[in-house]
């Protein structure tokens, strides 16, 4: 029998959507999971998961974007955006016009020879190229229907960090800008293969993501942003200050981007940004152009021009909101706000600015960010656009930022080996009786003042970690276990490390490696279901409650669970009331989890929430939910906030949730409570 020959991954993707068009089931996951090879390469992926979307939609069978989405964790982002171009484009067919055929890889474009290709909008496709009259040297060839401004405003740039034009003209059919190569994986990208890295998050995995063996070399790379040695949040950081460098010198030249976000940064060597695609670049003075951009990276003002309002945007300042919209998805693994399920521009955009203006502030509340950066994004988050600072205060925030960060790294490394010495002779005498010898907790001690080499001995010092409360070296220290020895249990405890982190996207990444490995208890059911929740998408919702379900049959008992059951419950039913007006399984829930309530003013707010909702026809519920305010109140949470959402719709005109008014918030605990919602795993035991 002779052996089949190999095929390039173009040619496997070709001949599977040849198979689907010929009237095979059409099934991207199956293919994917048949033919991982498949995987490097993104642009291919999700050209196959396009063409399933649009075969199946073809056969009068159109999916449900959030799930059919949620098959592809790593792409998802990508296919979402995508499937958004597409039904605007059948929606609003005028928008574009017909383009000739798209090259293909090995077709010649203008002397230059189409490689593969890297990326694609819903008008635009980018393409890896070899130019054979410069060397073979690497560019990109980014072809588009009908001539835009981008060549224009680039042509006038000089900027480490800004894409240059070599050429732009009319060719084939289309609009051609070629580019030089500066890499091809965008910080949405490198961020999401950073989040799956076996240690989690950090600037070594952000540098792993940009090193592609089966890319060419970029032939004049930039000055590197990152060492490998920062922890994630410092990572960022410093592609971040870069960044804004860039958008700086954009705005020193009166000149706007427009449409910053994630996937038009392109990480190159060394994790240096570039700043790429701007078609919707126009001067400050220009307001033509700001009905365009990307929704959920938009300012409210941007918002409102969307939804015919008045334009009084001041472009410079929609940068600054959509640059802390990429530092907070780069930082938090999702935006601030995640659109619904709506396609139609204009409901995305009513619901984000409903959302936006509604929210509670500061946005990073709960995702235990560096102090510094959560301070910056929020500022940048402002909604009134004079309160966002200028990217020059940003950029230099950051660089003083990364500057002292980098600085306590290296005190770090040459005082180690002094404070080696300096530990016995400063060690402080114990404050209680040591344990028993051959104790877990025993074991657990030694591990954690010992020097690691082994898988257990890293994992033994995570949960040293654990206990004293930091969750960064925990994370670390489990995710350099996990290289060492793969193990369910070491993958649940770092996603129990990410979850107090408030790196959600990390975190489910994390609890499903471990079930997936056969470590499953309770407590990994629960917490999956809390970082879904706080993930957010319907999906993700129905996710979290059906993981609810799986801990509550491990553990009849488990109160967190019976709570991310009732969130879950009441997320649904504001999204959609008409199919889930009333959920009595939620009320009972809250009820039992309010029998032994924590000292939480957004447990006690979660409560009110619940309680109003699923019990608006019942005079107790309503005296009960008033009753979880007034505690919420008392813990620190504004009464301002408590008239914010239709929910508490049906308490208007108490007399005493009218009296709640007048109440003054009480102080804020100086510690914060423990999460009702997660359930700490054990801590005093080894693999």
């Amino acid at each position: 029998m002779l052996a089949q020959p190999v095929r390039s991954p173009e040619a496997l993707v070709d001949a599977l959507k040849g198979a689907w068009r010929a009237g095979a089931v059409p099934d991207a996951a199956a293919a994917l999971r048949e033919h991982p090879e498949l995987l490097p390469f993104r642009s291919l992926v999700v050209d196959l998961v396009y063409e399933e979307y649009c075969v199946r939609e073809e056969a009068g069978e159109v999916p449900g974007t959030d799930q059919f989405c949620g098959q592809f964790p790593a792409y998802q982002s990508h296919i979402r955006d995508v499937i958004r171009g597409h039904r605007l484009l059948a929606d609003h067919p005028d928008l574009v016009k017909p383009a000739a055929a798209w090259p293909r890889p090995g077709d010649t474009f203008e002397q230059l020879i189409v490689v593969r290709e890297l990326g694609r909008g819903s008008f635009a496709r980018a393409y890896l190229a070899r130019d054979p009259e410069a060397g073979d040297r690497a560019v990109v060839l980014k072809l588009a229907p009908s001539r835009s401004a981008e060549a224009r405003t680039l042509g006038i740039i000089a900027h480490e960090g800004i894409a240059a034009v070599l050429w732009a003209r009319p060719a084939g059919g289309f609009f051609a800008i070629c580019m030089p190569y500066v890499g091809a994986l965008t910080l949405r990208d490198a961020a999401a293969a950073a989040a799956l890295a076996p240690g989690g998050p950090s600037g070594r995995a952000l540098l792993a993501a940009v090193s592609d063996p089966d890319l060419p070399p970029v032939a004049a790379a930039a000055r590197p942003a990152l060492t490998g040695r920062e922890s994630h949040a410092d990572a960022v950081a410093a592609i971040a200050a870069r960044l804004a460098d860039a958008v700086e010198h954009l705005h020193a030249r009166g000149i706007a981007h427009g449409d910053l976000k994630p996937t038009n940064v392109i990480l190159g060597p060394g994790g240096a940004p570039h700043l790429i695609d701007f078609n919707l670049a126009s001067e400050q003075s220009d307001s033509l152009l700001r009905r365009g951009g990307t929704l959920p990276y938009m300012p409210p003002e941007q918002l409102r021009v969307v939804l015919g309002g008045r334009d009084e945007c001041s472009a410079p300042a929609g940068d600054v909101y959509s640059f802390g919209a990429v530092l907070f998805e780069a930082l938090a693994g999702r935006v601030p706000f995640e659109p619904g399920a709506a396609t139609e521009p204009a409901a995305v955009a009513a619901d984000l600015l409903c959302r936006l203006t509604a929210a509670r502030r500061p946005l990073t509340a709960g995702l235990h960010l560096p102090a510094p950066l959560a301070r910056l994004i929020d500022r940048c988050l402002e909604i009134d656009p004079a309160r966002r600072p200028p990217i020059g205060r940003v950029r230099g925030a950051l660089e003083r930022y990364a500057a002292r960060h980098r600085r306590r790294r290296r005190a770090a490394a040459a005082a180690a080996g002094v404070l080696a010495v300096a530990a016995a002779w400063l060690a402080a005498p114990p404050e209680k009786p040591p344990e028993p010898e051959g104790s877990p907790i025993a074991a657990t001690q030694a591990a954690f003042e010992a020097t690691p080499r082994t898988a257990d001995e890293f994992f033994a010092r995570g949960l040293g970690h654990l206990r004293a409360g930091d969750t960064g070296a925990a994370a670390s220290d489990f995710g350099a276990a996990n290289r060492r020895v793969p193990s369910g249990r070491t993958s649940a405890y770092l996603a129990y490390a990410h979850s107090l982190d408030g790196f959600s996207f990390q975190a489910e990444a994390a609890y499903r490696r471990a079930i997936d490995q056969g470590f499953a208890p309770a407590w990994v059911r629960n917490n999956l279901a809390h970082d879904l929740l706080q993930l957010g998408s319907r999906a993700q919702v129905q996710q979290a409650i059906d993981e609810a379900n799986a801990a509550l049959r491990l553990d009849p008992n488990l109160l967190p669970a019976r709570l991310n059951r009732a969130m879950g419950r009441l997320k649904l039913s504001v999204a959609d009331p008409d199919t889930y007006p009333y959920s009595p399984e939620a009320l009972a829930d809250i009820e039992a989890v309010m029998r032994h309530p924590v000292e939480s003013a957004n447990l006690y707010s979660v409560a009110a929430h619940v309680t109003a909702r699923f019990g608006a026809d019942r005079d107790d519920c309503r005296a009960r939910a008033v009753g979880y305010l007034r505690e919420a109140v008392r813990l620190g949470r504004s009464p301002a906030s408590l008239s914010v959402g239709p929910t508490f719709a049906v308490l208007q005109g108490r007399p005493d949730f009218m009296e709640l008014f007048s109440l003054s918030a009480g102080p804020v605990p100086a510690r914060r409570p423990p999460n009702p919602a997660l359930v700490a795993p054990p801590l005093d035991e080894l693999r």
